[in-house]
Parts: structure tokens; C-alpha cells; sequence
């Protein structure tokens, strides 16, 4: 039971950071684009 609800918040965190670094992504070409 508790590690079906660890490998859920896991999966959660990796979904996070892949949001991050995506966006992060994007202000980079966004700012490289702009100056």
C-alpha cells in the first residue's frame, strides 16, 4: 500500500520537473529572442 502511494508521488515529481525544465526552456529562448 505505502509504496503504491511512494512510486504515485515519485511519478508526480518527475512530471513536475519535467514542466520545470520545459519551461525553463522556453524563458531561455524567450530571452535569447528578445535581446
Amino acid at each position: 500500500m505505502r509504496n503504491k502511494v511512494l512510486k504515485k508521488k515519485i511519478e508526480r515529481q518527475q512530471l513536475y520537473l519535467r514542466i520545470a525544465v520545459t519551461v525553463g526552456m522556453v524563458l531561455v529562448v524567450a530571452n535569447i529572442l528578445v535581446h
